[in-house]
């Protein structure tokens, strides 16, 4: 089709010359007759427009400025334009990327494409090669080729600007810290909760009294399926404060606290006791001593309510007696773990699969005490001999550090039995706290 278009004898017999020349006369050129070819007048858009209405294949009319007439394009033309502008080739038969032919490697060639033997010069090294080499040395050093040196990098600063907020003059600029992630959904959302999670209707209405910053953000509904759920109509709603709180709410790094103390802090000495028996003794020992521990009856108060403290004024001493409730506190890891300890090991047990999960080895001569973490994953083992191995479960069998809180050389003879140096130690429940108590008399409290 190309070769057809260029075979076509233009009208115009002015040659390849700009139509500037043109610009200012009635005519483009000339004709092969030797008439003049007058300028197209210009059409209105109103004209345009009826023109294409009236013609359904104006579309593909074109005007030829050079020539001074329209030409109609084929509907083969008009794809042709088509696929150019979308970047395709002309023709949709033909494949721009065919696949590539490697001749020296291809699979199916029965005789190599020279057989000729490899030549020598491949072996030796090349002896141009090396004068140009010796060529560069020699310049390097006369000095006649210098090397760019390193820039300088200047320590000038504003005097009285302060710098230490903005990032461009920090050298690590800012700390990463990553986003909090959202809460995992619980049972009360969960499409068919328990009972206790579904709120009643007083319950519901009693929410409209609170602030809106102290309302459940989700009330529990029971669904008999999962596919009878509906779409949760504040998701978008949630997603938009995600955001904001991402965006706007500041973050902070916080610091790591170690789960076991590893420094003494304060340390408790002993002191003196007075034990009191009142079964032992004369009788008037025993009577003097039941006289003093005696506890009179509170009086009874005009509201008919009982104190939780009283004071009462001894008869014959001169002092005050304070009398108060006792509050026992418990607490005791309750995981489906069980360390049990032996003269120099612990082993730990899954209660669930009734078998032993690992062994910890003290490396102690005696053991005399064992204090778990209420998080689980730390052991303290105490010895006779004075020592405290700190055991991390999750890192290994042996002791991650030893710790040489008391004396052994201060046991305690009692009933000819000889008390290790180390009694008994405890871990805080909530802060990373140590305590320790030795035969010296000595409470140790260790902390970060």
């Amino acid at each position: 089709m190309f070769s057809e278009l260029l075979k076509v004898v233009p009208r115009n017999t002015v040659g390849e010359v700009p139509l500037e020349w043109y610009k200012d006369e009635e005519y483009i050129g000339y004709d092969i007759e030797g008439r003049k070819i007058k300028k197209r007048d210009r059409e209105g858009g109103i004209e345009a427009y009826l023109r294409n209405a009236d013609d359904a294949k104006n579309w593909r009319k074109i005007y030829d400025e050079y020539n001074g007439e329209e030409v109609q394009i084929t509907k083969e033309e008009a794809k042709i334009i088509s696929r150019l502008l979308k970047g395709k080739t002309p023709r949709a038969n033909v494949d721009p990327y065919p696949d590539y032919v490697d001749w020296f490697e291809y699979e199916d060639n029965g005789h190599p494409l020279s057989s000729a033997p490899e030549p020598k010069r491949r072996f030796v090294p090349s002896k141009w090669e090396q004068k140009k080499v010796v060529k560069l040395v020699r310049a390097i050093r006369n000095g006649w080729i210098k090397f760019d040196k390193p820039k300088e990098e200047s320590n000038l600063y504003l005097l009285w600007g302060d710098e230490t907020d903005t990032a461009d003059n920090k050298r690590q600029g800012l700390s990463y810290i990553p986003a909090p992630k959202p809460n995992l959904p619980g049972h009360e959302e969960s499409y068919n909760p328990s009972v206790e999670y579904i709120p009643t209707q007083e319950e519901i209405d009693s929410y409209q009294l609170m602030y809106e910053e102290d309302r459940p953000k989700f009330i529990s509904k029971r669904f008999e399926s999962l596919p009878s759920v509906p779409a949760y109509e504040k998701a978008l709603r949630e997603g938009f404060d995600r955001c904001l709180d991402l965006y706007l709410c500041p973050r902070t790094r916080k610091k790591r606290v170690l789960p076991m103390a590893y420094s003494c802090c304060y340390c408790c000495r002993e002191h003196d006791l007075l034990l009191i028996n009142a079964g032992v003794g004369s009788e008037e020992v025993q009577m003097r001593a039941k006289e003093l521990l005696q506890i009179g009856e509170m009086a009874p108060q005009e509201d008919g309510k009982k104190r939780a403290v009283r004071w009462i004024k001894h008869k014959k001493l001169d002092g005050i007696t304070l009398i108060h409730h006792k509050i026992w506190l418990c607490q005791m890891w309750t995981g489906i773990l069980r360390e049990i300890t032996s003269l120099q090991l612990c082993q730990v047990y899954d209660l669930q699969k009734a078998q032993l999960v690992k062994k910890l080895e003290s490396g102690l001569r005696e053991i005399s005490s064992i204090s778990i973490h209420p998080g689980g994953d730390n052991v303290i083992v105490g010895s006779k001999d004075g020592k405290l191995c700190w055991f991390d479960t999750d890192l290994s069998t042996r002791p991650y550090k030893t710790l040489k809180t008391h004396s052994k050389d201060e046991a305690a003879s009692m009933n000819r039995e000889v008390v290790g140096a180390m009694l008994d130690c405890k871990f805080h429940p909530k802060q990373p706290w140590l305590f320790t108590a030795g035969a010296d008399s000595v409470i140790r409290l260790y902390c970060d």
